[in-house]
């Protein structure tokens, strides 16, 4: 079984005030708020159950769509994560949910990623009990993690928000996949300086035993993590941009579980009931059942 994990407990220190009241994953990107990308994300990377992870503040929030993503036909589970601890740290709350043996693909719920056929690959990536990094070429590499890769495309090492960068090295998106054994992994980890538990740690140690793959994401693909105003604002401009001129609407789960034959015409009746009154939302999931007749 793939699992997916969607991390949605973090704080979003840079984008205070906003975050001092309300989730940064509410935050709305265009026409959706920002988690409806990554659990798409994670749908159309082939999971078979999802696994959503929040503050208890938030639960409501989250125990309200999780029921209605179940009632379509994805099995879905919330867990809270009662107190800040790092990536892996909330990662770890979630094992009660995940059977044993399973393969897990953990993104976190501000993560924009947009690409043809990228899920497609996402999904081929053999299960040999390896961990899979996702990398990208950024303009900014010193706000990011990042992956030192030699010449001849292996990784060196991982660095947080280095001062010095080659063209080689790549960022170090917030998308991983993970055998089951990554929680014995996060069990031996010590907290940073920062107090917390690092993803890059867990990195290291699938690195170090040589258990670790990474994919690259080209220039085909877009990709943001949200994670600032401009960065919200740039995603939302590229997802206006991107529907504007094209017959789709980005990030839609609905979507995800159709395309993949998760759902059929009989749940859009469900989806009609939650969705009411936006009528763009439902057309267009109807559009694509009127589509595959006339092929």
């Amino acid at each position: 079984m793939n699992t997916g994990i969607i991390l949605l407990g973090g704080k979003g220190l840079r984008l205070s005030p906003q975050s001092k009241f309300v989730n940064k994953h509410i935050n709305m990107i265009y026409d959706k708020p920002i988690f409806f990308y990554s659990i798409t994300a994670l749908i159309l990377s082939g999971i078979d159950k999802l696994v959503i992870s929040c503050n208890n503040a938030d639960r409501n929030i989250f125990d309200n769509y999780s029921k209605y993503l179940s009632r379509l036909g994805l099995t879905t589970k919330v867990v809270v994560q009662s107190k800040s601890g790092g990536i892996p740290t909330a990662i770890e709350v979630c094992k009660k949910e995940i059977e044993e043996g399973s393969e897990i693909t953990v993104i976190l719920g501000d993560n924009l990623i947009v690409g043809n056929d990228l899920f497609a690959n996402i999904k081929s990536t053999k299960k040999n009990n390896k961990a899979i990094c996702f990398l990208k070429k950024v303009p900014d590499p010193e706000n990011f993690g990042i992956a030192k890769i030699n010449p001849n495309g292996k990784i060196l090492n991982f660095i947080e928000k280095p001062k010095y960068t080659k063209s080689r090295d790549r960022a170090v998106i917030g998308f991983y996949k993970f055998p089951f054994s990554v929680f014995n992994v996060i069990d031996k980890l010590r907290p940073s300086k920062r107090g917390e538990t690092e993803i890059v740690d867990v990195l290291k140690y699938y690195k170090k035993n040589n258990k670790l793959n990474y994919l690259e994401f080209g220039r085909g693909v877009y990709w943001s993590d949200m994670g600032s105003y401009n960065s919200v604002l740039d995603a939302g401009n590229f997802i206006k941009n991107m529907q504007t001129n094209s017959d789709q609407i980005i990030g839609i789960p609905e979507e995800a579980l159709i395309r993949l034959k998760k759902i059929n015409k009989k749940k859009i009746k469900e989806i009609k009931n939650f969705y009411s009154n936006n009528k763009n939302y439902i057309n267009y999931l109807d559009s694509l059942f009127a589509k595959k007749k006339t092929r």
